[in-house]
Parts: C-alpha cells; sequence; structure tokens
C-alpha cells in the first residue's frame, strides 16, 4: 500500500501539519494528468494524512493548478480539512515586475487558495526585494475582499536574510522545509526567538 508510510507518519505526529509539493496537473511527475486523477489523488493525499497541499507549476501557470485548488477546496468544505496552498516559483527577468508579482497573488486569491507561498529555489530573492513583494502581494489581495482567502504568506527556500525579511514585512509564516539552507532557516528561527 503506497499510502501506507503516510499513515505511520501521520500517527506519529499528531501536532504536526503534514504537506507535500504538488506539481499541479502532474501531480507528482512530470506529464499532465486528467482532472478526475487530480482530484482523486489530493482526496486520498489528504484522507491519509496530509494537511496542507503546496501546489506548484514551475512556469506559474496557474491553469495547471486550478483543479488542485478546486479538489481540496471541495475536500475541505465536505470533511474540514485540507488547505490549498500555491506556491510561486521567484526567478528573475523583465517580465517578472513587482507588478506581475501583484497580479498573480490577486489571481491565487480569487482561485480560491488558503495561502500563498513564494518558492525561491534559486535563492534569488534578497531581502529588500522579499520584505517589499509580501507587503505589496498582501495589499493586492487584500484589496478585493476581507482577506478569508490568504490568510498567511510564507517564503519557502531561501537565504536567512531573505527569509527574515519576509517574515518581518509579512509578520506571517516562515517555511523552512528545505535541505539546502537548513542551516540559515535555522539561524532565522534563533533570531526570531
Amino acid at each position: 500500500d503506497p499510502w501506507d508510510r503516510l499513515r505511520k507518519l501521520r500517527d506519529g505526529f499528531k501536532n504536526t501539519k503534514l504537506q507535500m509539493l504538488f506539481r499541479g496537473q502532474n501531480i507528482l511527475g512530470y506529464r499532465p494528468y486528467a482532472d478526475d486523477v487530480v482530484d482523486s489523488f489530493v482526496e486520498k493525499s489528504i484522507a491519509n494524512g496530509i494537511d496542507i497541499i503546496r501546489i506548484f507549476d514551475c512556469l506559474n501557470d496557474l491553469r495547471n493548478l486550478q483543479e488542485a485548488v478546486n479538489a481540496t477546496n471541495k475536500i475541505k468544505v465536505r470533511e474540514g480539512r485540507g488547505h490549498a496552498q500555491v506556491a510561486l516559483s521567484y526567478t528573475l527577468g523583465d517580465a517578472y515586475t513587482m507588478e506581475y508579482w501583484m497580479n498573480m497573488a490577486k489571481k491565487i486569491e480569487e482561485m480560491g487558495a488558503d495561502s500563498i507561498c513564494i518558492k525561491d529555489m534559486a535563492g534569488l530573492l534578497v531581502p529588500y526585494k522579499a520584505s517589499e513583494m509580501i507587503a505589496a502581494m498582501k495589499r493586492t489581495a487584500e484589496t478585493a475582499e476581507p482577506m478569508p482567502n490568504i490568510p498567511e504568506m510564507s517564503v519557502m527556500w531561501g537565504p536567512a536574510e531573505s527569509l527574515l525579511a519576509a517574515v518581518n514585512k509579512s509578520g506571517e509564516d516562515l517555511d523552512a522545509a528545505a535541505e539546502k539552507y537548513q542551516a540559515e532557516a535555522e539561524t532565522a528561527i534563533a533570531d526570531m526567538q
């Protein structure tokens, strides 16, 4: 049973939220699956112990994320469990302006995600930009409705200084679920205590 290990982890970590990284329509692989397969995989993941479905597309194509967000939200309505978190892949380039990130936050709020994560796998997000970006994205997402849809933002992976800047600006969560920056994350956590 491929879900046995997850159930054992869930049994052992009673007070810890478990999350998985979900590649949108590609689920855990590199080829797209039909909507009903995505729905079923999300349902099985939550039923077997996953709390947060962190959904991303390496090109930030929100069309590839919508069905996983929908599936998570259906389970949340039906069973009161499941959290759809959209992870944006941070990168640099002429197209990635502050306006781009603000528009993405708004679209993610509209698609029904519970939270947004900035996924900085290459460590490109410098502290001042992290601070500015998180503040701008939160302002944008808050303008449409009183923000029940985006209660938190986190920066995943990145230099400790950027993590601290993002937390200081947003007043929200620090996600240090990465091996590459584990030492930096531990330093950032110690600095905040």
